[in-house]
């Protein structure tokens, strides 16, 4: 059985407050940046129909290469993407020094290696938006890499979006 995609959205958001001066003229800001995208669901340009999501093991011994031609989504149905509209790994070890890469290998979809660093108080978050138009996926451009730098066990959350 097809699964079938509603009500898509992605968003990221980074805020923060700054403070600084002497007392009485202590002056304040606050920082907020929020961007929401809502595609609708279909396969033209600016539209997705095919998410996955999944927590993966990685550790140092071998890499994890995802094929995006041949995944399973959440249902158990095959997902096999044209177009990589977004990509979000999240590395959720809380032991520091634990990071992973994202990208490079064979046949990839994202060329270069970008560094996530993990600690015990911070998540450390992997978000790509390849815009409207995304990155088509086919025999040459399919493979998305994640590799530890250290651990034995590093969980990630992988969730990518498109059509």
């Amino acid at each position: 059985m097809a699964s079938t995609l509603s009500g898509p959205s992605v968003s990221i958001s980074i805020s923060a407050g700054l403070s600084g001066g002497a007392s009485p003229a202590l002056t304040a800001a606050t920082i907020a940046d929020t961007t929401t995208a809502r595609p609708g669901v279909g396969s033209i340009a600016g539209q997705v129909s095919k998410v996955y999501s999944s927590q993966l093991t990685i550790n140092t011994a071998s890499a994890t290469t995802l094929d995006l031609t041949s995944l399973t989504d959440a249902l158990g149905a095959s997902v096999s993407f044209g177009k990589l509209r977004g990509v979000k790994i999240t590395n959720t070890s809380a032991v520091a020094g634990e990071d992973i890469t994202v990208g490079g290998g064979s046949n990839a979809i994202i060329p270069a290696a970008s560094p996530l660093v993990a600690s015990v108080s911070l998540d450390a978050t992997f978000a790509q938006n390849f815009g409207t138009v995304g990155l088509t996926v086919d025999s040459t451009h399919k493979n998305l890499l994640i590799a530890a730098a250290a651990g034995s066990a590093v969980s990630v959350i992988v969730t990518l979006i498109g059509q």
